[in-house]
Formats: C-alpha cells, sequence, structure tokens
C-alpha cells in the first residue's frame, strides 16, 4: 500500500510537458497535480485538478490539499527535478515540514534578500508571533507529514490565509516573472503557527533540480 502522494504544480505548456516526461518514471506512485489544463496531462495521471485561476506558485496547496485527503505524508515536487529514490521517505516517523536545507537568507535576482529588506518578507514577518524568524527553504523538494487529518485540512487553510495577505506584495519567479515565488516562506509561517517542525534532511532523497546552476547554489529557481 502506497504510504505518500506525490504533488506537482503542471501550470503552462513547459511545466506540463515537463511533468508528462517526469511522469513517466513515477506511473507507479500516487500522484496530485494543479494543471490550467487537463486534457493535455499523462493519461497515467488519476488525480488531476483543474484551476482557471491566473498562474501562482501558491496554488500548489490545491494538489496538496487533495493529497492530503488520502495520505498524511505528502511529497512536493517541481516539474523540472529527476528524483532517483523515496527510500528516505519510509524513515520518517515523527510529523514535520522536511526540506533539503534552511538558511536566512537566499539569493533571488541577484539580490540577497533577508527578512528585512524585501516587502513581501516584511509583510510575512508582521504576521510572525513567534520568537524566531522565518527562513528560507528551496521549494523544489519538500515533504509534509501530518498525522492528524484535521491539522492537514488546517495546513492548507492557513496557507491561504496567509497567501492572501501577502499576495499584492509577492516576488515573482527569476526565469519569466511568475507570481508567487519564495512561496516557501508562507510554508515555512504556516508550519510555525501550527507547532509543525521543520526539519532539514540533506540530499537524502538524491533530487537533481536542473533549472539551478548547481544543487548547492542556494538561488530561488
Amino acid at each position: 500500500m502506497d504510504k505518500f502522494g506525490l504533488c506537482f504544480l503542471a501550470y503552462g505548456d513547459e511545466h506540463i510537458t515537463e511533468f508528462n516526461n517526469l511522469k513517466n518514471n513515477l506511473k507507479n506512485y500516487p500522484t496530485f497535480v494543479l494543471t490550467n489544463n487537463r486534457s493535455l496531462i499523462s493519461s497515467t495521471t488519476s488525480n488531476i485538478i483543474e484551476t482557471t485561476e491566473e498562474f501562482n506558485f501558491n496554488l500548489k496547496r490545491y494538489a496538496v490539499n487533495a493529497a492530503f485527503q488520502k495520505y498524511d505524508t505528502i511529497v512536493l515536487l517541481d516539474t523540472d527535478i529527476d528524483i532517483q529514490t523515496f527510500e528516505f521517505i519510509d524513515e520518517i516517523e515523527l510529523d514535520g515540514m522536511y526540506v533539503e536545507w534552511i538558511d536566512p537568507k537566499l539569493t533571488h535576482k541577484g539580490i540577497r534578500l533577508d527578512t528585512k529588506n524585501n516587502n513581501y518578507l516584511i509583510e510575512l514577518g508582521k504576521l510572525n508571533k513567534h520568537n524566531l524568524p522565518i527562513q528560507f527553504i528551496p521549494e523544489y523538494c519538500i515533504i509534509i507529514k501530518i498525522s492528524d487529518k484535521d491539522k492537514r485540512k488546517q495546513f492548507v487553510e492557513r496557507w491561504s490565509e496567509i497567501h492572501k495577505i501577502v499576495k499584492d506584495v509577492e516576488p515573482t519567479d527569476r526565469h519569466y516573472n511568475l507570481n508567487g515565488a519564495i512561496e516557501g516562506c508562507i510554508m515555512y509561517l504556516t508550519c510555525m503557527d501550527l507547532n509543525i517542525p521543520i526539519i532539514p534532511f540533506g540530499n537524502k532523497l538524491k533530487v537533481t533540480h536542473y533549472s539551478s546552476n548547481s544543487k548547492f547554489d542556494k538561488k530561488l529557481v
């Protein structure tokens, strides 16, 4: 029996093509994808959520929400990745958001960002009622385990609430100026609000992110 679901945002021709190519290698895993064009998604994908909303990286929460209906553990992946093994997931016993790294600063569009020099991060900071700061995480591979079904629902709802508050000042990505970049900071604050630990796992999943110059360069994609 499958223990986890894979979640993707495949919106627009390029992302959909990447997803379909990737799905050929992941056909044995339950997959949940949010897309703007259901007809272009691989027929081997059984859980397709279609939207008419404009593109935003935070739309991926709809795929997460669908997967959380069936699984307490999800793997949120970009479409431009290659993943060699899911064995690490079998080691996960405790609830948490598992990420490759955590960093207080991040290079985005050639600027070294922190939580004091960017309107988006400043507005998120106003929502942070905790003693610890919001930090940056890589969004191309995130594992989330939440055992309690109600808490899984709260996670998606809180993600949506925070995004609505900061949407007017959210950054765009460095490739195509797509809205909702650095969405990992919203997910980070969501976890803090719900007392979900954020745990770095290194590269135990052996994920290659093709849009990065190097997996060791902490540059937002």
